[in-house]
């Protein structure tokens, strides 16, 4: 399924600010709960291909993708491509990208990208679309 991203607003139907229950019926896919970490105040989505993330108030405030999940900006595929692809891309759009250990966050866009071994040809495996301020 593919879920085009705008930054800091929607990823395909599931738009930042949406209750629990709109994110459940637009996506129409089988759903169980679970709780990301210990601080945590509200339970996670976890679908087949994405784990969606709530404030407190029940709203979404994030959206991780996963295979078979098909999250595109600007047009462009994410999940799979290379991590150097991916990550110079970013770079030519925002000069101010965090990479890490684990892969790269782009603030500018409201986006971070993960792979399981940091390497320049490793594929992106998991894409995390937010709300701004959600790393505040």
């Amino acid at each position: 399924m593919e879920f085009a991203i705008t930054a800091y607003r929607s990823a395909g139907p599931i738009q930042f600010g949406m209750p629990r229950a709109d994110v459940r019926r637009v996506l129409n896919e089988s759903v169980s709960e679970f709780r990301k970490s210990e601080p945590s105040v509200a339970l996670t989505d976890a679908f087949e291909w994405c784990h969606v993330y709530y404030k407190s108030s029940e709203l979404c405030e994030a959206v991780e993708f996963f295979e078979p999940a098909d999250p595109t900006f600007m047009g462009r595929k994410l999940i799979g491509r290379p991590f150097r692809e991916v990550r110079e891309f970013f770079q030519e759009i925002d000069d101010s990208i965090e990479v890490d250990e684990s892969g790269f966050i782009s603030f500018r866009y409201g986006i971070g990208v993960f792979v399981t071994l940091l390497s320049q040809e490793a594929p992106i495996d998991g894409v995390i679309v937010f709300e701004d301020g959600y790393y505040d």
